[in-house]
C-alpha cells in the first residue's frame, strides 16, 4: 500500500501519484510508522469520509482513508466507497465518535427563526 504525504489517503501499490494532490506517493507515513491500523468503517463519498476523518483527527485518533481510484463521477471522490482505518489502540473511542457523527446526520435541522 502507498500513501499520499499531503492528504494521507492510501492507494494500491501500482498507483504512483495521488490523483487529488498530484504528488508522488510514499511507502509509509512517518508519523504512522509504529501504529497498527484496523478498519473502522466504510462510507460512500469523499465528503462524508473527510468529515469522519476530521472528527477523528480532532480527537487525536490517527487515521487514514483508502479507496480504489475511480474517475467516472462528475464530482471527484463522490460515489466511491472509502474505508477508514484507525489506530487499533483507539478503536473503541473511534467507534463512539463514529456513532456521534451518524446520530448527528440523522437529526432534524433546526427550524429557521421566523420572528419578525
Amino acid at each position: 500500500m502507498k500513501f499520499c504525504p499531503e492528504c494521507r489517503q492510501a492507494y494500491k501499490d501500482e498507483i504512483k501519484t495521488c490523483p487529488e494532490c498530484q504528488v508522488d506517493l510514499v511507502d509509509r507515513l512517518e508519523e504512522f510508522s509504529e501504529i497498527e491500523f484496523v478498519e473502522l468503517t466504510d462510507v460512500e463519498g469523499i465528503f462524508k469520509a473527510n468529515l469522519i476523518k476530521d472528527v477523528l483527527e480532532d480527537n487525536d485518533i490517527e487515521c487514514y482513508l483508502y479507496s480504489e481510484p475511480v474517475h467516472i463521477y462528475p464530482v471527484p471522490g463522490e460515489g466511491i466507497q472509502y474505508i477508514i482505518y484507525v489506530n487499533r489502540d483507539k478503536l473503541e473511542q473511534a467507534r463512539s465518535l463514529l456513532e456521534d457523527v451518524e446520530r448527528s446526520e440523522n437529526m432534524e435541522p433546526l427550524p429557521d427563526d421566523e420572528t419578525t
